[in-house]
């Protein structure tokens, strides 16, 4: 589950609205990244209240992880976290090899 400063999330759609509709890649990531999308406010205490349907959608249990990366906060089911991280870990190489760098 992605967490994003509302600016932030605003520029997110705006470069996937720039993207050709006629992938079905594009119309997937659209998908993901909207249809499930809510806003959330903050309480007095810091606290962030997740509806019943992300907290399922990303099974979220007792134990979490909550990860910065870059623009957005990633929150985690700890064990899906560590198996993730591990497979990362593990194609690291591979991974890395496979990014073309735009200059």
């Amino acid at each position: 589950m992605f967490i994003f400063e509302s600016d932030s999330f605003k520029r997110e759609v705006e470069n996937l609205a720039q993207r050709s509709f006629t992938k079905k890649a594009h119309r997937d990531l659209i998908r993901i990244m909207t249809n499930e999308a809510m806003q959330a406010t903050v309480d007095a205490n810091g606290r962030v209240h997740l509806p019943e349907y992300l907290i399922s959608y990303a099974n979220l249990k007792d134990e979490l992880v909550i990860v910065g990366s870059f623009n957005r906060i990633e929150i985690w089911n700890r064990d899906d976290y560590h198996q993730y991280s591990s497979q990362l870990e593990n194609q690291a190489e591979i991974i890395a090899e496979s990014i073309e760098i735009q200059q």
